[in-house]
């Protein structure tokens, strides 16, 4: 699973920023920060790790908004070249790319990928030339070698890698094969495995006309959520008992699928106290009743972790459209699952609720979750706009370490001016 990814001169991150993944990781900051920028780099990432990317980075995929390279690479910073580093199983494998669009074309060209694996070290560099295979200069271990590998790329994967000239040193050339291997491997399995909700999500169709065919993952506006859900009532699975848990916890309303005669299915929520038959279409109700939808579906079927489960969540604002009083319910529901005993996903998670960050201090000092299941990122830009962030970490008690003194006093500043608009009326 990746770990941890690294991003130089992407957008507004001109310096080398690195995101860790925990089981809960939390992205703050102000508006235009670069919040959002992370989120979908990591979406972007996966989407780069399937077998349809079309370039090292798949600016086709939702991901990268329809933007060109020279969108996608920062002008902050004076280089050609956008830097991507990625860390599997907490550093058991490292990969970094540098990538770039030579003037005039119309293809990302990878100019030098370093690989390591344990002690295993290899820098591949790009040899320009007019074969249709990009050709790669291999360092191993620190060391320049006679080899010359050429492969292609199918997004960020090696496509195809063969030695075409080269024998020293002796076994390299086997062990960077493996190395190539298992990179393509791990980054097809990242891209199947991660699953990214936007921020602008698609209310719920009236009904779906789901008839047990395979099932396409939740889009990233939330779409085909009624699908899966048709399924699982139709197969007795737990992901809609653990969505309507929720539900009735907060707003003591009960979430169910519906089949019609015609073979439709419906979304619908009732009240928990009054019976059947009061069932109302999830489309006729309030807005954060719907956004949420996907966001709970998401989290049960990484809780459920079958094989096309995800494993790695990036979910920009889950609290979207719903009242603050229940914003701290929804990250106990989140902590819950990054607090799963064994194999807990990776939640990548965009917000700017406080009582959402509440809710993870209480879970933290209630014992619920270790403190080192969650990261939180405060994300900043500055004047001349280059963005960072600065790692915040909590202590047993809740107390975050690094957190900047003048976030979240919003409130008290508008009471304190309210407070002395009256008095001044008063006279």
């Amino acid at each position: 699973m990746l770990t941890s990814f690294t991003l130089e001169n992407y957008r507004a991150f001109v310096d080398p920023t690195t995101v860790e993944l925990r089981p809960l990781t939390l992205l703050f900051g102000y508006n235009n920060s670069g919040k959002s920028a992370l989120v979908r780099a990591l979406a972007l990432i996966a989407a780069s790790g399937r077998q349809d990317a079309r370039m090292p980075l798949d600016l086709k995929s939702e991901a990268a908004r329809d933007c060109n390279f020279d969108e996608l690479r920062s002008k902050l910073g004076g280089s050609d070249t956008i830097r991507i580093g990625l860390s599997f199983d907490n550093g058991d494998l490292v990969a970094e790319y540098d990538i770039a669009q030579p003037a005039g074309g119309l293809r990302q060209v990878v100019t030098e990928m370093r690989v390591k694996q344990g002690a295993t070290s290899a820098v591949l560099q790009w040899v320009p030339g007019p074969g249709r295979a990009p050709s790669y200069a291999v360092q191993w271990n620190g060391e320049p070698t006679d080899i010359l590998v050429e492969h292609g790329f199918v997004g960020l994967m090696p496509e195809n890698p063969k030695i075409i000239s080269g024998d020293q040193p002796a076994g390299a050339k086997v062990a960077l094969m493996d190395m190539l291997g298992d990179l393509g491997r791990r980054l097809a399995t990242h891209g199947l495995k991660t699953h990214w909700l936007g921020s602008i999500r698609h209310y719920p169709p009236r009904s779906v006309r789901y008839r047990g065919e395979g099932l396409s993952p939740i889009g990233s506006d939330g779409s085909g959520a009624g699908d899966h859900l048709a399924d699982d009532k139709l197969t007795s699975g737990p992901l809609l008992a653990e969505v309507s848990a929720w539900y009735e916890g907060c707003f003591h309303r009960k979430l169910d699928v519906l089949q019609s005669a015609d073979g439709a299915f419906s979304i619908t929520i009732e009240p928990v106290t009054m019976g059947a038959g009061r069932q109302v279409n999830l489309a006729d109700t309030g807005e954060g009743m719907a956004q949420v939808l996907p966001v709970l579906l998401a989290a049960a079927m990484a809780r459920r972790g079958e094989r096309d489960d995800p494993a790695i969540l990036a979910i920009e604002q889950p609290e979207l459209h719903l009242h603050p009083k229940v914003h701290a319910p929804l990250a106990k529901h989140l902590c819950d699952l990054a607090a799963k005993a064994e194999a807990p996903p990776r939640m990548l998670i965009e917000t700017h609720s406080e009582n959402f960050l509440l809710g993870v201090q209480i879970q933290i000092v209630r014992g619920e979750l270790p403190p080192g299941r969650v990261l939180v990122y405060w994300v900043k830009q500055l004047d001349d706009g280059v963005s960072y962030v600065q790692r915040i970490e909590f202590d047993d008690e809740g107390f975050p370490r690094g957190f900047p003194d003048d976030v979240f006093n919003e409130d008290l500043e508008l009471a304190q001016l309210l407070l002395a608009l009256r008095e001044r009326a008063a006279g």
